[in-house]
């Protein structure tokens, strides 16, 4: 009787902690696409933009705050890569005298073959087709997983293309750091 009464503590406890943790993802993947949102509206607004408005526009996107994040990528209609910038640097020739964060075409290769594996194109199609952030499937294994958040970007009201597709922001997400930090 004991040992059943142990074994039933011990499923409720795991199932609980289970329970705990999609909570905590789920809040924390909600502060990702609430981020990706406001830097889709943000290059949306844009009617003609530059290598440093983009790396101004990106610049807040850091790893404390989207743990995982290693990079930030514009991609026009075509697929090319117009825009990319490298999340915190540790390449003193990617930072200003500042230490802000500037434009990189130094993206890690992880990074780039997440942004250009099937899993993010299969993604791209389906934020062009919603309107809406949304997540490839996973890329790699082990340590080496990557998902990437993909969100449509359209001409703001304001801009001579207003409503018309301009491409995708992408944020390849390292899939242990975020989980680990979650």
């Amino acid at each position: 009787v004991l040992a059943g009464a142990d074994q039933r503590h011990a499923q409720s406890f795991l199932t609980r902690r289970a329970q705990d943790a999609a909570t905590a993802v789920a809040a924390d993947l909600r502060r990702y696409v609430d981020a990706m949102q406001d830097l889709t509206v943000a290059v949306a607004a844009q009617t003609d933009m530059s290598a440093a408005d983009f790396a101004t526009i990106t610049s807040r996107v850091r790893r404390e705050r989207l743990p995982g994040a290693g990079s930030v990528l514009f991609a026009t209609p075509d697929g090319a890569t117009r825009f990319a910038r490298t999340v915190d640097p540790t390449d003193p020739a990617q930072t200003d005298n500042q230490g802000r964060a500037t434009l990189s075409q130094d993206v890690p290769v992880v990074d780039r073959a997440a942004a250009r594996g099937d899993e993010a194109a299969a993604a791209m199609a389906a934020a062009r087709a919603s309107g809406q952030v949304t997540a490839s499937r996973a890329r790699g294994s082990g340590s080496a997983v990557a998902v990437v958040l993909v969100g449509p970007v359209y001409g703001g009201p304001a801009t001579g293309d207003a409503g018309g597709f301009r491409g995708w922001l992408l944020i390849p997400l390292r899939s242990g750091t975020f989980l680990a930090e979650t």
